[in-house]
């Protein structure tokens, strides 16, 4: 329509353009202007009708674009839920429980039932919803248990706390009044009881020791001494020893042990009949036990203190006993290295030079010497107040002179012959190999 008004509007200018060259303006003339206006007229009213219509067209389109994008926007949002949760149903899926199925699944069907009396027969998923409400109540309640023990767990160890600082305390009340006491024990001269200092650690030392502690105990308390006698070491360790002893005494006396030991004395046996010594790097026979360990000492030791007469405080002398498990003896020394001069000879002979046991002269081949670079002597005195009474070598009433000189060198080649051994082995070989010769 605009087109065609333009056209014609266009054949009237040209029309007024060709006669205002020919002839002067006309009546004619005024008529095409006045055509031409009203086109001109009838194209601003069409523009503007345009105009309008493609306003509208915009608002519609802006409408329905604002549309699109809203129905787009709940696309994506329903997308991203589709896909979340397709996600959460995988990880569902894949997930492993660090507890198993049995531990934490339902309880049975039947049961269910048994407890809950519903016996009729519905759907399973109305069954199933039913069944995992009664579950979560039940979890629930035993959560509720579960707190209810915890708290009383919590309280019964506040009170054991608050029972252990008391005891603490109490220790510490009765520490003082025993200081407390031993003034009073002073100036009314109680004495000393084997429980006063004894504790529980008297009840882990070895027989021998025990023997000396309890002995010498009974005669302080029996004379009134000035003298005191306790126990030291640890007792954890002393535990541990005599838990370890009876294995080692299995594993020192068993088959495999014993042929060793046969094959030693064999070893030592043809040696004696070529007249040569055993080499340097050969076992000794009836060593039983290593250099290392025969003066292994007992954790727990008993100490003997001579108290000044004159006053109630300050230690004259102490001795210290030792056991040696592996040697069956025991050694006694001075707190004071300087009073050890004092322990030497207290009896004629006794110089503590020997091992007072002669099962130790036959260790290492007969050549066993007790390590005198050592504090603790076996002396013989200590030896009898332990209980340990030993056979000598040689009678008591063995007469002195170049005789005596002959047999105790005669003595220290027996042992070195390992006589006695050999004896007892071949006694054995021969008994147990009768039966084959039948």
């Amino acid at each position: 329509m605009v087109k065609s008004q333009c056209a014609k509007l266009l054949d009237i200018v040209t029309l007024l353009m060709k006669q205002t060259e020919e002839q002067p303006q006309t009546e004619r003339d005024l008529g095409a202007c006045q055509d031409g206006k009203l086109l001109i007229m009838d194209m601003k009213d069409g523009i503007r009708q345009q105009s309008e219509g493609l306003e509208s067209l915009r608002e519609a389109t802006t409408g329905a674009k604002t549309e699109l994008d809203s129905l787009n926007l709940t696309l994506q949002n329903l997308l991203y839920e589709k896909s979340f949760y397709e996600t959460e149903i995988r990880k569902c899926q894949d997930f492993r429980s660090a507890y198993s199925a049995e531990d934490i699944s339902l309880i049975p069907l039947e049961d269910y039932r048994s407890l809950t009396g519903d016996a009729e027969a519905k759907e399973d998923h109305e069954t199933m919803l039913k069944r995992l409400s009664h579950e979560i109540q039940r979890r629930k309640d035993l959560h509720a248990r579960l707190e209810e023990v915890k708290k009383q767990r919590a309280a019964a160890e506040a009170s054991e706390a608050k029972q252990r600082a008391f005891l603490s305390e109490l220790s510490a009340q009765l520490k003082g009044i025993g200081k407390a006491a031993e003034g009073v024990r002073g100036q009314v001269e109680v004495r000393r009881g084997a429980m006063a200092s004894a504790g529980s650690r008297a009840d882990l030392l070895p027989m021998p020791l025990y023997i000396l502690y309890s002995q010498l105990v009974a005669c302080v308390d029996a004379h009134g001494l000035a003298a005191s006698v306790a126990v030291e070491g640890s007792a954890q360790e002393a535990e541990a020893f005599h838990e370890e002893a009876p294995a080692d005494q299995n594993r020192d006396c068993g088959p495999d042990a014993r042929a060793e030991a046969d094959g030693d004395i064999e070893m030592m046996e043809a040696e004696g009949r070529r007249g040569g010594e055993a080499k340097p790097g050969a076992k000794a026979a009836g060593s039983g036990v290593p250099k290392r360990d025969l003066y292994q000492k007992h954790p727990l030791s008993v100490v003997a203190s001579l108290l000044n007469s004159e006053s109630d405080s300050g230690t004259l002398m102490a001795v210290v006993f030792h056991y040696l498990p592996s040697l069956n003896i025991i050694t006694a020394e001075a707190q004071d290295p300087a009073d050890n001069v004092f322990l030497a000879n207290l009896f004629p002979g006794d110089t503590g030079a020997e091992s007072p046991n002669e099962a130790n002269n036959q260790l290492q081949g007969g050549a066993f010497k007790f390590d005198m670079t050592r504090a603790g002597r076996p002396y013989r005195w200590a030896q009898h107040l332990a209980g340990l009474d030993f056979l000598p070598a040689v009678p008591s009433r063995m007469p002195e002179g170049p005789s005596a000189a002959a047999l105790s060198s005669g003595i220290a080649e027996y042992r070195s012959q390992a006589r006695p051994a050999v004896v007892l082995s071949t006694l054995r070989q021969r008994k147990e190999a009768a039966p084959s010769l039948k």
